[in-house]
């Protein structure tokens, strides 16, 4: 390693909050935890730009400034804020420090304006947020760049401290769940459990990320009663809190699949030719490839995992939930008209609260032992 090597400065940077990601004070994150970014990372990551900047001619400072960048991005994400600031001081001092006499002249001492530079820059990916470089297209400001991008797509270690339900938990709940057949007509979700539900639908993964499904919460009174003898008269349908359709695209375009990769580059402000391989990929099997031909039922498969996505997020939140295939999804396309916007019903699912009559509350689950569903090989 040589002795002396070149590092860039961070240019201005603009911090934005990510939509519906608060500021998270660092005093929030777990300091037990080591973060996956290294030392070694950023520091070869600093090198890569090194050789860019040197070949340019550009400025060269100590290797002892790179550790000390290094390591205060590297220690300050995990822990509390008085440490923090002691080793951004640290960095300070080591960073004005002239260079010894036997440094190339043009070694030059940081300036005030590059160490607040440094300074928001780490309190930024402390707090959980996206980092925008502004101007400058010099080589140096290029590698800045790009060093910016490495924090960008390691940005998970900036999320606060996730809390997690213990394995008891988690099967006690499965276990309370069941298919209710007995609704409380007079209990009703509240509004901020039933919109933690909706956004449980929102993040539910599904085969390229392609989300080809639509969720219509029917709250209409007049309409679940229209619903209802389309659902073979199961009551759910009308007495439960909150009743979902669950439709799915009946095709898929090459539109589509833009759509997706056009707001994949927004929000991970990612070049828009990085993921045109992927663009192409998508569009050559499920637009121009062989699985068009039954993309409807690729796109129901999809809407499944919603489904079961929603059904165990209302468990661990204790409302209870009843899906529903038992309906005539033609006449339910016609009333909602789901045919004119590309969409064609699923199935459904009712949610709300047991009735304290309900029978099968109670009844003892059915399961296959777990050696006749699970192969391990």
């Amino acid at each position: 390693m040589q002795s002396v090597v070149s590092v860039t400065v961070l240019p201005k940077v603009v911090a934005r909050p990510i939509p519906g990601e608060p500021r998270v004070p660092p005093s929030s994150f777990v300091s037990s935890e080591r973060v996956p970014f290294s030392f070694d990372v950023v520091r070869g990551t600093v090198h890569s730009a090194n050789r860019v900047i040197m070949r340019r001619g550009g400025c060269v400072i100590s290797k002892s400034a790179v550790d000390a960048f290094s390591g205060v991005v590297d220690r300050s994400l995990v822990l509390d804020p008085i440490d923090k600031k002691y080793l951004i001081n640290q960095a300070r001092n080591r960073l004005t420090a002239r260079a010894p006499k036997t440094a190339p002249v043009k070694t030059p001492v940081v300036s005030a304006t590059s160490l607040k530079t440094l300074e928001d820059s780490v309190a930024d990916l402390v707090g959980a947020t996206r980092l925008e470089p502004t101007g400058g297209n010099c080589p140096a400001c290029r590698a800045a760049r790009g060093l910016i991008c490495l924090f960008r797509r390691r940005r998970p270690y900036g999320l606060p401290a996730m809390t997690t339900v213990s394995t008891t938990t988690l099967l006690a709940r499965l276990n309370w769940r069941y298919a209710t057949k007995k609704f409380d007509p007079a209990r009703k979700i509240p509004g901020a459990t039933w919109a933690s539900l909706e956004q449980a639908l929102v993040l539910s993964p599904s085969s390229y990320g392609l989300q080809p499904y639509r969720f219509i919460v029917v709250t209409d009174p007049k309409l679940r009663e229209t619903l209802k003898p389309l659902s073979w008269g199961q009551a759910q349908v009308t007495e439960a809190s909150h009743f979902v359709v669950f439709a799915r695209k009946t095709t898929l375009t090459e539109a589509d699949v833009t759509k997706l990769v056009d707001m994949t580059t927004a929000a991970r402000g990612t070049p828009r030719g990085s993921l045109q391989s992927y663009h192409d990929m998508m569009v050559g099997d499920l637009v121009k490839g062989p699985r068009n031909a039954w993309v409807s039922e690729w796109a129901a498969r999809q809407t499944y995992i919603a489904l079961g996505n929603l059904l165990t997020s209302a468990a661990l939140l204790g409302i209870d939930a009843c899906p529903m295939e038992g309906l005539d999804t033609a006449k339910f396309d016609e009333v909602l008209g789901l045919p004119a916007q590309g969409y064609s019903t699923v199935c459904v699912c009712a949610l709300g609260y047991r009735a304290p009559d309900d029978k099968y509350a109670t009844a003892k689950k059915v399961r296959y032992p777990a050696g006749e569903l699970i192969e391990h090989r």
